[in-house]
């Protein structure tokens, strides 16, 4: 498996989206993947996706939203070669996957033997969206046989923390043999969905089982979940 993360110092003078402020120098984000928009050339329906594919395409919806969260079969005309060429593909699907936005970032590429795997992740503001990853898949030729992933709508946040990274660190629990492997600011969805921006730590430890992830919300500083990394 080939990793493909890509980091960008926020320090440095980054143009974002209209909507959306300067992001703050103590954040390391994600960076985004150019995308010219005169290149989106498709937003294709059901009824196109069962043609492409011969009438006999899967798609899989959410049980709690209806929205289609997996598609098995051919979903755009879009040859995907690279991870430019995965997100415009993931385009192609926009309408019928609720996706409203183009910015992403590339977490992962997975070379199998007659596959790769695109992961992408979505981002706001340059910052991360926990719940808005994708997996895009085609074959070596780059033709696209499947995507799956879920789009988080409704983000609407002031991408400038109130706690200090500093700060949230002393709401982070750590016991011998622990320490804090990574920080990043992410924006985090709860299970009743709130959304909140987050600082996120990613706590290693000596003994396995005690790795884990602290969320610490930006805004106030209260842990909102820690999540075990590691399962008995």
């Amino acid at each position: 498996m080939k990793k493909a993360y890509i980091l960008i110092s926020a320090t440095v003078c980054i143009l974002l989206l209209a909507g959306c402020t300067k992001i703050p120098d103590a954040q390391t984000v994600l960076e985004e993947l150019p995308i010219d928009s005169s290149m989106i050339q498709e937003d294709l329906s059901i009824d196109d996706l069962s043609n492409m594919n011969g009438g006999d395409v899967e798609i899989i919806r959410d049980p709690l939203t209806n929205i289609p969260r997996q598609i098995n079969g051919i979903f755009s005309s879009q040859l995907i070669l690279t991870p430019n060429d995965a997100v415009l593909a993931l385009m192609s699907v926009r309408s019928v996957m609720h996706i409203s936005g183009q910015s992403f970032s590339l977490i992962d590429i997975e070379d199998r033997t007659d596959l790769r795997v695109f992961t992408l992740e979505q981002l706001y503001c340059g910052i991360p969206v926990e719940n808005g990853l994708f997996r895009v898949i085609a074959t070596n030729d780059g033709i696209p046989i499947s995507v799956q992933g879920t789009y988080q709508q409704g983000i609407e946040l002031d991408i400038v923390p109130k706690i200090s990274e500093e700060k949230s660190r002393e709401m982070v629990v750590l016991s011998i043999g622990t320490k804090i492997e990574s920080i990043s600011l992410v924006i985090f969805t709860m299970d009743d969905n709130t959304i909140h921006l987050s600082w996120k730590y990613n706590v290693t430890s000596t003994d396995v089982l005690k790795n884990k992830i602290t969320y610490i919300d930006a805004t106030d500083g209260y842990i909102l979940s820690e999540i075990a990394t590691s399962i008995e």
